[in-house]
């Protein structure tokens, strides 16, 4: 066997030792195949020692001319570094042959990114009638909307990832607050709660309640309606995608989880500071947050600082 497909092996096993989170590591085995690929049409046999930075600029340089955009390419680049950093550390190679680190990554146009307004949430949030989800009024089809209107109205407000709402238990939610323990990079946060989603809550606890009363579930906050099983974020897409047919979401919208994401950021930046923002997001950093700046509108740029100019704030009469 290749000695990398002997490696890759290893280095999927130190990604769950190290308790990274699924959807990383399907990525990274996904692009490092890929990588893989491409040096196994060049060569049988390949060396880790033997490649080279300019054969991994080969590499991108070919997934670039099929079109692809700089910030696939910088995922390629990200999971090639992620590789040789672990070989790297199980000292399978001198840091000084760490080629990955001559490779740069490839600058990313800087694009508005595109959500829902207030009228398309409303939509998604109404469009969760339990007729849309059965043509009886069974307590299969009000479990389902009451479900999927809580699911939009957390998404909506709170911003959370749907990982991370996926992954919430019974005891995380409460009135005052959220409490986020599988957050990205496995950081630990609290977000609030509003009146609005708490109200829905109840509603939505209630017929669960009912609706597992003599089933088998399991302790998590959403479940899904055949088996009591944690409610997967496969689910929650196909949810949204179909809510957006329903809907008739404007096209340039995606119609995905994080674009709930996205509108809550832009609707807290237009109210709060980026730091408090960037808190409640659980970003990395601020200068993530501030890429959400970027995609408000001029007209509502103009709307929320027009009585804040210098001479407005001045009193009346003194020009």
């Amino acid at each position: 066997m290749n000695e990398l497909r002997l490696l890759e092996k290893e280095f999927y096993f130190n990604c769950e030792a190290t308790g990274l989170q699924n959807k990383t590591i399907v990525r990274y085995r996904k692009c490092f195949n890929i990588f893989l690929k491409y040096l196994e049409e060049k060569s049988d046999y390949i060396e880790l020692e033997s490649i080279t930075a300019n054969q991994i600029k080969a590499f991108l340089l070919s997934l670039k001319h099929k079109g692809r955009a700089e910030s696939y390419l910088n995922t390629h680049i990200k999971t090639i570094r992620a590789f040789y950093r672990f070989c790297v550390d199980e000292e399978y190679l001198e840091q000084s042959q760490n080629v990955a680190l001559k490779v740069k990554f490839f600058r990313q146009k800087k694009t508005i990114i595109r959500t829902f307004n207030d009228d398309e949430v409303l939509q998604m949030i109404n469009a969760c009638d339990r007729s849309k989800f059965g043509k009886k009024d069974s307590l299969f089809s009000k479990y389902l909307s009451q479900r999927n209107k809580f699911i939009i109205m957390l998404l909506a407000d709170t911003g959370l990832r749907c990982d991370e709402m996926c992954h919430l238990r019974n005891d995380d939610f409460s009135e005052n607050s959220i409490f986020v323990e599988r957050g990205k990079n496995n950081k630990e946060r609290q977000v609030y709660t509003s009146l609005p989603v708490i109200n829905q809550y109840f509603k939505y606890m209630r017929i669960k309640q009912l609706y597992f009363k003599d089933k088998l579930h399991a302790d998590y906050l959403l479940l899904g309606a055949y088996d009591g099983t944690r409610l997967s974020v496969n689910a929650v897409e196909g949810l949204i995608k179909k809510l957006g047919k329903r809907c008739n979401i404007r096209k340039e919208i995606r119609c995905a989880p994080h674009d709930f994401r996205h509108y809550a950021a832009i609707k807290l930046l237009q109210q709060t500071d980026v730091y408090q923002t960037s808190r409640i997001l659980g970003h990395s950093s601020t200068r993530v947050t501030e890429i959400y700046l970027r995609s408000m509108q001029t007209d509502q740029i103009i709307k929320n600082t027009r009585n804040k100019s210098p001479l407005s704030q001045l009193k009346k009469g003194r020009y």
